[in-house]
């Protein structure tokens, strides 16, 4: 079996703590495993995170959605997603 943990950060706060520490647990019984993470402070090889230009990109894309969600014109106070971007 192969378990992919996702995470925002793999060592800065507490549930990103908690995930690295199930991490480092699942590596001790021999389960292999990797941490995808967004900002990664570890030197750990088995965590991944994006490249500098690929969160370059998802911040842009974030501004952009934001900016078309609120020209969307509707009486729902929920917010919607735009569902513009695929990726």
């Amino acid at each position: 079996m192969r378990v992919n943990i996702i995470s925002n950060s793999d060592t800065a706060g507490g549930a990103a703590r908690a995930a690295y520490r199930l991490h480092l647990a699942l590596n001790k019984i021999n389960i292999e495993n990797q941490m995808v993470v967004k900002h990664k402070f570890s030197d750990d090889y088995a965590v991944i995170s994006p490249s500098k230009i690929k969160l370059a990109c998802s911040k842009g894309i974030d501004l952009v959605s934001k900016k078309l969600q609120k020209i969307q014109k509707t009486k729902n106070p929920i917010l919607h997603s735009a569902n513009f971007f695929w990726f």
